[in-house]
């Protein structure tokens, strides 16, 4: 890599720091219903299984479920353990960002995209979490970095089998892929690398084709599953019927906006060249800082459901956080002097801050607490615990809960129990527990029940 000895040593560092980060306080909550689906899937007894529980329970492709498959059979199914893998990809992805950045800039650029990486409390996030997301960062991190190898070696054919190789395990870690091979395709557009479009081209279709085989078994449970998403969309978040029915299209619905900007920009750029204003630089300065200051007032209000909410969809644009964090340290190292003493000094904060709130916040369910409340109060053979919605929470009452209840599932998908029926399940019972998880569609009629 040829780095000199003080860039190496501050690499390092910030290695070491997102490490730190990303290993320190990974069980201080307990698994919250996402992870239990993850759970349910990554601890079948073989690959197979696993396959058909993706193809029942998630909305992703499979490959990140086969390897946490694996690394539970090797270090157990503890929450440590599990979200460890994610810290373990959020980790290697730091260097890949160094390895990017320092590609199409110089290495002062490089070490402090390195760096707002390293602390971010939103990679943070996905990385504490046993999820696809962390391994989904970092692969479309690998796949840029073949990518940027391609644009600046063209005659390196290695190059463009590791590009399409990185494709693969991409598109069969998360859908979404489609996005970034969009945004890859654009960039050979924007730099005019013409000549290179039809290889990049072909490799990109061939590479997407693969997961043909996979999206016709898919198929067959999609609409099972976009249900789900539709659930949490209209009855929870409130949307329109006619925007929830379009299930994870709806969520993604910005990245497909921000794609038809990019092209746009290109056409129009094309018919007549976008001349950089002589202000570009501050206008970015005011406009970095304008996003701060929104990052710092939805902190301040960080357990808002709204504001909360926003933080959890935002892993579904992770990805695109390592362009936004160079074009922080880009703007930077444009600025002069004393506007840059402020700006590092308000990166510390707002960083301390964030972190803070992170780590001191209750982000998931508290499965651990409420079970424990169940066994040190009523835990009898005359008892019964009702759960609002099956699925995940069963799964994760079977983790936690160490008494001797039996857990009853009251509804799970478009299956609900009757009166009568929840009547007949309490016969010979002498009292009953009901837990409300996310039974959004049904809303409280258990509860009123």
């Amino acid at each position: 890599m040829g780095l000199n000895k003080k860039t190496a040593i501050l690499l390092i560092l910030i290695i070491l720091t997102g490490l730190v980060l990303r290993f320190s306080a990974i069980d201080k909550e307990g698994y919250w219903l996402d992870e239990g689906f993850t759970l349910i899937t990554a601890t079948k007894p073989n690959l197979m299984e696993v396959t058909n529980s993706v193809l029942f329970y998630e909305t992703s492709p499979p490959l990140y479920f086969y390897i946490l498959n694996i690394w539970v059979e090797l270090f157990g199914n503890s929450p440590y353990s599990t979200r460890a893998l994610s810290a373990l990809f959020g980790t290697i992805a730091i260097v890949f960002v160094f390895l990017i950045s320092k590609k199409i800039s110089d290495e002062k650029i490089a070490l402090f995209t390195t760096f707002l990486f390293s602390v971010s409390m939103l990679n943070l996030w996905v990385s504490q979490e046993a999820r696809p997301y962390a391994l989904f960062v970092l692969l479309s991190l690998v796949s840029t970095f073949f990518l940027v190898n391609i644009l600046t070696d063209k005659n390196n054919k290695t190059q463009h089998l590791f590009y399409f190789f990185s494709l693969i395990i991409l598109i069969y870690t998360s859908y979404f892929t489609v996005f970034i091979i969009f945004f890859h395709f654009m960039s050979f557009l924007f730099v005019k690398k013409y000549h290179l479009l039809k290889k990049i081209f072909l490799i990109q279709v061939l590479a997407i084709l693969t997961i043909t085989p996979w999206l016709l078994k898919a198929f067959t449970g999609y609409d099972l599953r976009q249900g789900v998403v539709y659930e949490i969309l209209h009855y929870h978040a409130n949307l329109p019927k006619f925007i929830a029915q379009f299930g994870q299209f709806a969520l993604v619905s910005p990245l497909i906006l921000l794609s038809f900007l990019t092209f746009l920009i290109y056409f129009i750029n094309l018919k007549k060249p976008i001349k950089k204003p002589k202000n570009f630089y501050n206008i970015l300065q005011i406009f970095i800082l304008l996003i701060f200051v929104a990052y710092f007032a939805m902190l301040l209000n960080f357990q808002i459901p709204f504001i909360s909410m926003f933080f959890t969809w935002s892993r579904y644009f992770i990805f695109l956080f390592p362009a936004g964090y160079f074009i922080i340290a880009q703007t930077f190292f444009k600025m002069n002097k004393k506007p840059k003493i402020y700006l590092v000094i308000l990166i510390i904060l707002l960083n301390f801050f964030a972190l803070y709130t992170y780590y001191s916040s209750t982000l998931k369910e508290e499965w651990i607490p409420a079970m424990e409340f169940l066994e040190f109060t009523k835990d009898s053979t005359n008892g019964m615990i009702f759960v609002d919605e099956g699925g995940a929470n069963m799964y994760l009452i079977d983790y936690y809960y160490n008494g001797n209840m039996d857990a009853v599932e009251l509804a799970w998908r478009n299956k609900m129990l009757s009166t009568e029926q929840v009547r007949d399940a309490l016969q010979n019972k002498e009292f009953a527990w009901l837990i409300l998880s996310r039974n959004w569609r049904r809303g409280e009629y258990y509860k009123k029940m």
